[in-house]
């Protein structure tokens, strides 16, 4: 699985989940979709969590304009961040937590913002 067709899986499981639907389960190595807590990153290879975080983040242009998809966005990142088991900062984070205050709660205390 290429990473361009992983971050393409994972949001549109973010937007599913935004929805209100179950997204389709899916296993990579990086990550689970469609079982447990909905989308569960593996923690194996922590500097891949956070390159895929980083990537993800990459993509909040495309979404911030749709409210439902943002909430599956940012549970998606959460789960990430957490996995990538650092408080280092990824590009383009500081946008979305300061967009978002509202949704990114969980994502402001883990960063300390």
């Amino acid at each position: 699985m290429k990473a361009a067709d992983s971050i393409e899986d994972l949001l549109e499981s973010a937007k599913a989940i935004g929805y209100g639907e179950i997204p389709a389960f899916t296993e990579a190595k990086s990550y689970t979709i469609g079982a447990f807590d909905l989308i569960v990153a593996h923690a194996r290879d922590k500097q891949n969590v956070f390159a895929l975080l980083q990537s993800l983040c990459t993509e909040y242009p495309r979404i911030r304009d749709d409210r439902k998809w943002m909430q599956g966005y940012v549970f998606l990142l959460s789960q990430f961040a957490l996995a990538s088991d650092t408080t280092e900062l990824p590009e383009g984070m500081e946008e979305i937590l300061s967009e978002h205050p509202e949704l990114t709660e969980d994502l402001r205390k883990w960063y300390r913002k």
